[in-house]
């Protein structure tokens, strides 16, 4: 991993993503990887008792970003210490009204969450 993102979700992390995959950071690891990725549910559920092996679960990735990394981004630093930290920022009204219409959406109504998020929040 060259660059570990601080910064929430809904902080313009996947424009960050996008950029980073044109400037050769591909793969990135957004958090949206995690619903592509069954294997990844599993470990990221298990973090908090859990951690683990940093190196093994970004495998070929040069990036990552969003959340959960955002929560880790120190343990993942020093697994790759010559990895670069990006934090996103913004403004706190308008990330609260953006992630209040769209990941908060999906929490407190799984049914109408797209299907790939629906699966792994059972």
């Amino acid at each position: 991993m060259k660059i570990i993102g601080a910064g929430f979700s809904r902080t313009g992390t996947y424009s960050l993503k996008r950029a980073l995959e044109i400037l050769d950071f591909d793969p990135c690891y957004h958090g949206e990887v995690i619903f592509q990725r069954p294997d990844h549910v599993d470990v990221w559920s298990k973090v908090a008792t859990q951690r683990p092996d940093w190196k093994a679960l970004f495998a070929g990735y040069k990036a990552g970003l969003d959340s959960p990394i955002c929560f880790y981004w120190e343990e993942i630093l020093s697994a790759f210490p010559q990895g670069k930290v990006i934090l996103t920022v913004r403004n706190a009204s308008d990330w609260y009204e953006s992630f209040h219409a769209s990941l908060y959406q999906g929490m407190i109504h799984p049914d109408r969450a797209p299907a790939e998020i629906r699966g792994a929040l059972r």
